[in-house]
């Protein structure tokens, strides 16, 4: 005796307009898939074809500078050293700007400062003193540093 299957049983019968339907959905549901799966690898293509880190690239902006730190239409003579992620500087007016020392680091469009100069007084305004991010452009030799309240440093290397 053979024991009824979907395949060998008459029983089963399938209306065709039905099975046609129900083929076309499927089908049209496989072709869904299909298009979001496709857009979906596209995406992740094109995600790590964009993403070449730029922003982590160490640019060596190393070297003695001197020049010009300007607040204001006020301006001192300044000399500042970048060397070995590390920085220190003096200005010819006091604490205009305070240098002072510490680290820094670099990125595609900005110089982090971290200065480590634990003791600053309260007699002159903090933001003069060189520390956090400064967006900079290097061209022929002269360093452009501005922060976000305007202040600039020209600087020529050395």
């Amino acid at each position: 005796m053979q024991i009824p299957t979907p395949m060998n049983t008459k029983s089963h019968n399938v209306n065709p307009t039905i099975k046609l339907a129900f083929e076309d959905t499927l089908n049209k549901k496989n072709d869904y898939m299909k298009s979001k799966i496709l857009i979906l690898c596209c995406l992740v293509i094109t995600t790590y074809a964009c993403n070449n880190n730029d922003d982590t690239t160490d640019i060596n902006i190393d070297g003695d500078y001197v020049g010009t730190f300007e607040r204001d239409n006020i301006v001192s003579n300044v000399e500042l050293n970048l060397t070995s992620s590390e920085f220190s500087g003096t200005s010819d007016r006091t604490n205009f700007p305070a240098i002072y020392f510490g680290n820094f680091s670099v990125q595609k469009n900005a110089v982090t400062f971290n200065n480590e100069q634990l003791i600053i007084t309260t007699e002159f305004d903090p933001d003069l003193v060189l520390d956090g991010i400064w967006n900079y452009d290097v061209d022929n030799g002269i360093l452009t540093m501005t922060n976000s309240i305007g202040d600039i440093y020209i600087l020529t290397k050395e």
